[in-house]
C-alpha cells in the first residue's frame, strides 16, 4: 500500500516544622567580593550591610538571607533551599524565613526581593559591580511549549498562592478546572502555570483558546489544531484520543464555558486513552466530572477598612491596579490623597482583572479621583439592568459602557468594525475591511493603537503583528456593530478581503514561492477568519465561496476530512455552467485532490474528468497535467494504454523549470501508476527521483510519503527482509513525531512485509498498534489483507477466511483493487485457509467476513483462538 538527576522531596518534621538538610558553604573567595546596589554595599567579609555609607541595623540571619540571595541571584531559591543556607544545623518553621524577607524589603525596598511564584525568592536588583561577579548561566533548553501569542506574559499579581495551588493540583490530578466569573483573571493564572510547566513534561505544554469556536463540532479539530496533531476517521473526538493517547503533556483549555458539553465529553475521552496527559480546564462553571478537581478563583483582595498605602499594596486589586497605571503613567504612587479612591475603585470592581485593567488606563486621562465617580455612576446606572443577571456581571458591563463613551469617534467607529473579525486579524485585513470614507488608514491605525493601550485590542507576538479584541469588549463592540446598520455590509468586506488573502497565499505555494510548511503557518492564523468568510459566502455569495474552498481547506492540513467535506458537499451544489469556467476548473481540480487524498477513488476520478476537459478548453497546462496525473495513477476504469498515456501526458505538460511541487506531484503520480502496472523498473526510478526532490528543507513530510513507498516496493519486488528494515527504521524515525497519518501507513505494510519474512510474533506486536490507526485513516483494505494472513499463520484458518472476505469487501467499499502486497497476502492467506477447512467452508466465511464490522474484524484478528 503506498501511502501518502531529580532531587526527592523534603519532609516535614512534627508540628508543621521543615526539616533541613546541611548546604555546603559559599567558596572563601565569595567572602571577598562586596556587592553594590543602588545606595547600599553588602560587605560579607565585616558582615555589614551599608546604606548611604552607614551601616544598618540588620540582624545575623537576616544578613545570611541576603547573602545567599544575591549570591545566587541568577536563579530564583525555593523557600527550602533558602531555610537550608541560612538555617543548616536547626529545624525552623517556614515563616521565620518569610519574617527576615518583609524585614528585608522594609529596610532596602519591596522590589529588591522577587517572589516568583512556585518556585521561591530571586534577588531582582542590578548590582554596581556585575562585572565582578560570575557570568549568569544560559538558561535550560527545555521543549517548546505552544503559548498564548502575547508579547509580554502580563504580570501576575496577588495571585501567588493560586498559582501555588494550581501547580499542585496539576501534580496531583488529571483535570483541574478553574472556575470563576468572566474576568476574573482565569486565562493569566493558567497561562502563568504553562509558563512554569512548560519545561517540565516530555511533549511540552499545548494552550487552546475555545473562545471563537461557535460549534460544538470543531472543538476536536480546534484542539487538533493548536496540538498539530492530524485526524482520521469520522469520529474527531475518537480520533484525537487515538492521537494523543502516546503523549505525556500539559493541555490547557480556556474558555470553554460557552461548549462545556462537548469540552467535558472530549476531556474524558482524551483521559481515558492518554495516561501521560494532564488537562487544565478555564470556564466559569465545572465540567462535573468524576475526575475533576475545581479549583475557583474568587476576586482579588481588596482593604475594606482603612489602612496605609504600604499595607494596601499587599492586597491584590490595588497592586494591580496600582501596577497597570504606573505602566502608562510612570511617575504615579499610591499615597495618602488617593488611597481612599483607589481602594473604592478596586472594591466597587469587584476584584476584577480586567475591569481594573480597564479602569487603570483612564487613570492619565481623568485622575483617581474623577475616575472613581464617573465609575460610581456608572455603575449605579446599570444596577437596574436585568434582575436575573449576576451583579458582578452588571458591574462589568458599567466598566465597558463607560470606557466606550471616552472612545472618540474614530476610536467608536473602529471599535464597532473589528468585532467582525474571528480570532484576530492583521492590520492589512483591519485596513482593508474597515477603512472607508468615514475611516481612512492613517486614522484606523490610529484609533487601533488607542484600542491598544485601552486593553481593548491585545498585540499578539507574530511577525507581521496581529491584533485580538478581548473576549469581554468583543461582546459590546458586536452589539453597537449590529445597532450601528453595517453589519452585512461589513461581513461582505470581511469575507472579500479573507478571500484575496487566502487566494494570494495558495498562488504563492502552487508557484513555488511558498513551501507546505510555509503556506500553512501563513493561513493558519486566519482558519476563524476563513470559516466565517465561508459561512457567509455560502449564503450570499456563491463565486466567493467556490473561489474560498480549495485553499480553505488546504489551510485546515491534516483536519481536512473533518472540516472540509461539509464544504465541499456545500460548494457542489453552488457550481453550475454560470459561473466562470476557470472557477469551475478551480473547484474541480481541488474537489479531485480532496477525494483522492481521502481514498474516494471513484468520486476523486470523476472530478478529475471533468478537470481535465476544462483544462483543455482554457489552455490551462498545469491543471490539465496535474488532472491527467490523478487519472493515471488511480482510473481504474481506464485502459492500461489510456492510463500509461495520461502518464506521459502529464510529464509532456511539466517543463523542467515549472515549480518543485508540480515535479514531487508527477513523481508520486507515475510512482502509483508504476507500481499498479507492474513496472517496478520504472516504479523504482520514479521512487528514487521522489525522493531526490523532497530532500529539500520543508518536505519532511512528503520525504517520509515517498520512504514508505520505497518500502512497499522493495516488498513487491520479492525483497522481504529489505522492506522490513527500511519499514522498521521508519517507523521508530516517526513514533516520536505527530505524523500519524504516515505512521499508520507504515505500521500497516510493516506488518505485511514482517508476515513475508515469516516474523509472525513480531507481525501480532505491531498489528495490534497498526489496527486502531487503520480504522481512524481508512486503511481497512489494506490492514485486513495482513491480518488475514496473521490469523492463517498463527493456525486460525476460519478467522483467515472470515477476513480475507472482510478485505475484498472494504477494497469494493473503497474503489480500488488490491495493490500488488495486498494481493500476495490476501492469495497466500487463501491458500492456508483452503487447504486447511476446504473450498466450500472457506466460501461461506469469506460471505459472513465480508458484512462484518470494523470493531468485529479487529476482535477477531487479535484474538488467540480460532472462530468457533
Amino acid at each position: 500500500m503506498e501511502g501518502s538527576a531529580a532531587c526527592a522531596p523534603r519532609g516535614r518534621a512534627g508540628c508543621g516544622a521543615r526539616l533541613c538538610w546541611a548546604p555546603a558553604r559559599p567558596a572563601l573567595d565569595t567572602l571577598h567580593t562586596d556587592y553594590r546596589f543602588g545606595p547600599c554595599t553588602l560587605r560579607p567579609l565585616q558582615r555589614q550591610l551599608l546604606i548611604d555609607g552607614v551601616p544598618a541595623k540588620l540582624g545575623a540571619r537576616a544578613f545570611d538571607v541576603l547573602q545567599v540571595l544575591i549570591e545566587q541571584r541568577h536563579r530564583p531559591l525555593a523557600k527550602g533551599e533558602l531555610i537550608e543556607r541560612v538555617w543548616p544545623d536547626v529545624v525552623v518553621e517556614e515563616n521565620n524565613l518569610e519574617v527576615h524577607v518583609w524585614a528585608l524589603r522594609k529596610l532596602i525596598g519591596a522590589q529588591a526581593i522577587a517572589t516568583v511564584p512556585g518556585r521561591g525568592y530571586r534577588f531582582a536588583l542590578p548590582l554596581d559591580n556585575e562585572a565582578e561577579a560570575a557570568p549568569r548561566p544560559p538558561a535550560a533548553a527545555g521543549p517548546a511549549a505552544r503559548m498564548p501569542p502575547l508579547l509580554h506574559l502580563p504580570p501576575l499579581i496577588g495571585r501567588e498562592r493560586e498559582l501555588a495551588a494550581l501547580r499542585h493540583g496539576v501534580d496531583e490530578h488529571a483535570l483541574v478546572t478553574l472556575t470563576g466569573v468572566g474576568g476574573i483573571g482565569k486565562s493569566l493564572l493558567a497561562q502563568h502555570l504553562l509558563a512554569l510547566e512548560r519545561e517540565r513534561r516530555p511533549h511540552g505544554a499545548c494552550w487552546v483558546d475555545l473562545a471563537a469556536l461557535t460549534d460544538a463540532a470543531f472543538v476536536a479539530p480546534g484542539v487538533a489544531t493548536a496540538l498539530g496533531l492530524p485526524l482520521g476517521g469520522n469520529d474527531p473526538r475518537r480520533a484525537l484520543a487515538a492521537a494523543v493517547a502516546p503523549l505525556r503533556l500539559l493541555l490547557v483549555l480556556d474558555n470553554a464555558e460557552h461548549l462545556a458539553a462537548e469540552v467535558a465529553a472530549l476531556v474524558q475521552a482524551l483521559l481515558d486513552a492518554a495516561p501521560g496527559l494532564h488537562i487544565v480546564v478555564t470556564s466559569q462553571l465545572p465540567l462535573q466530572l468524576a475526575v475533576e478537581r475545581v479549583q475557583r478563583l474568587g476576586p482579588l483582595a481588596c482593604p475594606d477598612t482603612p489602612t496605609t498605602p504600604s499595607e494596601a499594596l499587599t492586597y491584590g486589586a490595588v497592586a494591580l491596579f496600582v501596577d497597570r497605571v504606573q505602566a502608562l503613567q510612570p511617575r504615579f504612587v499610591l499615597d495618602e490623597a488617593n488611597l481612599a479612591s483607589v481602594c473604592s475603585l478596586c472594591r466597587r470592581l469587584d476584584g476584577s482583572a480586567l475591569a481594573i485593567e480597564l479602569a487603570a488606563a483612564r487613570v492619565p486621562l481623568l485622575g483617581v479621583q474623577r475616575l472613581d465617580h464617573a465609575l460610581d455612576e456608572r455603575l449605579q446606572l446599570l444596577t437596574k439592568g436585568r434582575r436575573d443577571a449576576p451583579a458582578r456581571q452588571h458591574t462589568l458591563r458599567a466598566a465597558l459602557e463607560w470606557t466606550h463613551a471616552l472612545l472618540g469617534p474614530d476610536e467608536q467607529i473602529a471599535f464597532r468594525r473589528l468585532a467582525v473579525f474571528a480570532g484576530g486579524h492583521s492590520l492589512e485585513l483591519a485596513q482593508q475591511v474597515a477603512c472607508d470614507g468615514a475611516l481612512d488608514r492613517w486614522r484606523l491605525l490610529s484609533a487601533l493603537d488607542a484600542l491598544v493601550d485601552l486593553s481593548l485590542v491585545t498585540v499578539q507576538d507574530t511577525e507581521p503583528p496581529r491584533y485580538r479584541m478581548l473576549e469581554s469588549p468583543l461582546a459590546l463592540a458586536r452589539e453597537r456593530l449590529a445597532a450601528s446598520g453595517e453589519m452585512e455590509l461589513l461581513r461582505g468586506r470581511h469575507a472579500a478581503a479573507v478571500q484575496g488573502h487566502f487566494l494570494a497565499v495558495n498562488s504563492d505555494y502552487h508557484e513555488g514561492r511558498l513551501r507546505l510548511d510555509q503556506m500553512l503557518a501563513q493561513l493558519a492564523p486566519e482558519l476563524d477568519n476563513g470559516r466565517a468568510a465561508m459561512a457567509w459566502a455560502l449564503q450570499h455569495d456563491a463565486a466567493l465561496a467556490v473561489s474560498l474552498v480549495t485553499p480553505l481547506t488546504n489551510a485546515f492540513g491534516r483536519l481536512r476530512n473533518i472540516e472540509g467535506r461539509p464544504l465541499w458537499q456545500a460548494t457542489a451544489a453552488l457550481v453550475d455552467e454560470t459561473l466562470p469556467t476557470p472557477l469551475r476548473l478551480g473547484w474541480s481540480i481541488g474537489a479531485a485532490l480532496f477525494h483522492y487524498t481521502e481514498r474516494e477513488n471513484d468520486v476523486a476520478c470523476g472530478h478529475a474528468r471533468i478537470a481535465a476537459a476544462l483544462a483543455r478548453e482554457l489552455g490551462d497546462r498545469a491543471r490539465l497535467a496535474r488532472a491527467q496525473g490523478l487519472l493515471g495513477a488511480r482510473d481504474t476504469g481506464l485502459g492500461a494504454e489510456a492510463r500509461r498515456a495520461a502518464i506521459e501526458e502529464m510529464l509532456a505538460l511539466t517543463p523542467p523549470e515549472a515549480p518543485l511541487l508540480h515535479h514531487v506531484n508527477n513523481a508520486q503520480a507515475e510512482f502509483i501508476w508504476a507500481h499498479a502496472s507492474g513496472d517496478l523498473d520504472r516504479c523504482e526510478a520514479a521512487g528514487e527521483r521522489w525522493l531526490a526532490l523532497t530532500r529539500q528543507p520543508g518536505w519532511d513530510y512528503e520525504r517520509s510519503v515517498a520512504l514508505n513507498n520505497m518500502a512497499d516496493l522493495a516488498l513487491a519486488r520479492g525483497q522481504p527482509q529489505l522492506a522490513a528494515q527500511r519499514g522498521r527504521e521508519l517507523e521508530q524515525q516517526l513514533r516520536p513525531t505527530r505524523q500519524v497519518r504516515n505512521l499508520a501507513i507504515i505500521r500497516v505494510n510493516l506488518v505485511t512485509a514482517l508476515l513475508a519474512c515469516d516474523e509472525v510474533a513480531a507481525a501480532r506486536e505491531m498489528a495490534a498498534l497498526a489496527w486502531p490507526m487503520a480504522v481512524n485513516w481508512r486503511l481497512q483494505p489494506y490492514c485486513g489483507a495482513a491480518l488475514s494472513l496473521l490469523a492463517a499463520l498463527e493456525g486460525r484458518p476460519r478467522a483467515s477466511a472470515a477476513l480475507h472476505g472482510y478485505a475484498q469487501a472494504r477494497l469494493a467499499a473503497a474503489g480500488v483493487a488490491a495493490e500488488t502486497n495486498e494481493a500476495n497476502a490476501l492469495k497466500r492467506a487463501a491458500g492456508l485457509a483452503r487447504a486447511a477447512l476446504g473450498d466450500e467452508v472457506v466460501q461461506a466465511l469469506h460471505r459472513a467476513g465480508a458484512a462484518w464490522s470494523d470493531a468485529h474484524a479487529g476482535e477477531a484478528a487479535l484474538a488467540t483462538t480460532d472462530l468457533g
